[in-house]
């Protein structure tokens, strides 16, 4: 039987170059949070597959599930767990548009 090995540093440098540059904008204070809420789509929660999976939620929205760390600042969520309808204002994701989120990245 062949050994099964995982790497999430070898997962991280496998993704796409934007982001790494999300992942590692959480090293940091966070800036653009006001552009990128300006920028938004509001999006109802209403999925129960989206319960506790912000990167289902992305997966689903963006087509990319490592934003998820920009949806859940955006909407003061503080961990996965509380990643449920009833924590957002009237049941409603915001979603900052990919351009933002983007052009969030190209000042850091």
């Amino acid at each position: 039987m062949a050994t099964v090995t995982s790497s999430l540093l070898r997962h991280f440098q496998l993704q796409k170059p934007y982001i790494k540059k999300i992942l590692n904008e959480y090293k940091k204070p966070i800036n653009n949070i006001n552009m990128l809420i300006e920028n938004s789509e509001l999006v109802k929660f209403d999925r129960n597959e989206w319960v506790f999976r912000p990167d289902v939620f992305c997966n689903d929205y963006y087509d990319e599930p490592y934003i998820y760390p920009v949806i859940m600042t955006v909407n003061n969520i503080p961990t996965v767990f509380q990643f449920i309808p009833e924590n957002f204002v009237d049941g409603i994701i915001v979603a900052p548009t990919i351009s933002a989120i983007l052009k969030a990245l190209e000042t850091i």
